[in-house]
């Protein structure tokens, strides 16, 4: 299928690699700041939010500063497809051997049984090694453990979004950072696709910031174009689509080809909603628009492509998956 003039096609100044660095730890230094203090003190840390609200962003920089400072940074390797789901191929260090500081990162956490998360947090207490977890839904056995700092990921605020703005070289428009705020949600994921895709940053930029009713309807711009990409498939490349949204962005690249089809997820990509790897491997290009297409499909889609998940699951000989994807 060859691609229509509407194709997603982000300007170059505007790519995914200069946005990333801008948007995600706005509004974000008070949480720095408390898992950093957490840290400091061997305690554990749990942060949580909804899909592109910059969760891993934020355990990423965090890290990054624990390594600054001379902090061994244990990364727990997450595979909710595997038998081994939650796995620390660096190993902890004993109790006697703690002259470096360590501290041990898990994302991705609500994709993974409590209980093996709980097994590395019991692990790195015996050890007195803080651990930093992260999560797009909330924890409370986690959160209840005693010395554990929960923080939950607001939504930025419209200062925030001129903040962004600023740093990509737009003028202090209070006006139009209201009316990316307003089309965002306050989400970084959702901003990104807004200030990437060409048609939808001009309809934001170009909306009368002094017409409230307008700025209003401003939210409906990425449901719409959700909607009307989805339109322009074929029904293998829809299917494709849901299949890619439910199996998460950590769903083995085989499992879902043989679930997916290669030429739905091809058609998918060509229209915007996916991106390929050198690898094989197809992730959505915005968490929210992944998040937009699970809670807005059908009850009857959905079903189908967790079916098809899990016959491509027996397929490859694959015993788990995540939580959310395949019924216990």
């Amino acid at each position: 299928m060859s691609a229509s003039s509407d194709v997603h096609q982000p300007r170059p100044e505007h790519r995914r690699g200069h946005l990333t660095g801008a948007t995600p730890l706005r509004g974000r230094n008070r949480v720095l700041a408390r898992v950093e203090v957490a840290v400091r003190q061997n305690s554990s840390a749990l942060v949580w939010g909804a899909a592109g609200s910059g969760v891993s962003a934020l355990l990423t920089e965090a890290a990054r500063r624990a390594e600054a400072v001379g902090v061994t940074v244990i990364r727990a390797d997450v595979q909710p497809w595997g038998a081994d789901q939650v796995l620390c191929a660096g190993g902890f260090p004993e109790a006697a051997d703690l002259a470096a500081r360590t501290l041990v990162v898990i994302d991705d956490a609500d994709t993974v049984p409590l209980a093996q998360v709980e097994a590395v947090l019991d692990r790195a207490r015996a050890v007195r090694i803080p651990v930093l977890i992260g999560s797009h839904s909330r924890l409370p056995d986690v959160e209840s453990r005693r010395g554990c700092t929960a923080v939950a990921l607001e939504q930025l605020t419209v200062a925030d979004v001129a903040d962004v703005l600023f740093d990509l070289g737009e003028p202090a428009d209070p006006g139009l950072a209201l009316s990316f705020h307003v089309a965002s949600s306050g989400n970084p994921s959702a901003l990104r696709m807004l200030l990437e895709h060409p048609t939808l940053r001009e309809l934001v930029t170009e909306a009368p910031s002094d017409d409230a009713e307008a700025v209003a309807q401003l939210e409906l711009a990425l449901p719409i174009w959700v909607a009307t990409s989805l339109l322009r498939l074929d029904e293998p490349a829809r299917m494709a689509v849901a299949i890619a949204a439910v199996a998460g962005p950590l769903v083995p690249a085989d499992l879902l080809l043989l679930a997916a089809g290669a030429e739905g997820l091809a058609s998918a990509e060509a229209h915007g909603l996916l991106q390929s790897s050198p690898a094989g491997e197809y992730r959505f290009r915005h968490a929210a628009v992944r998040h937009r297409l699970v809670t807005e499909s059908s009850a009857e889609r959905l079903a189908e492509a967790r079916w098809r998940l899990g016959v491509a699951a027996q397929r490859c000989d694959v015993h788990s998956a995540p939580l959310q994807v395949l019924p216990a």
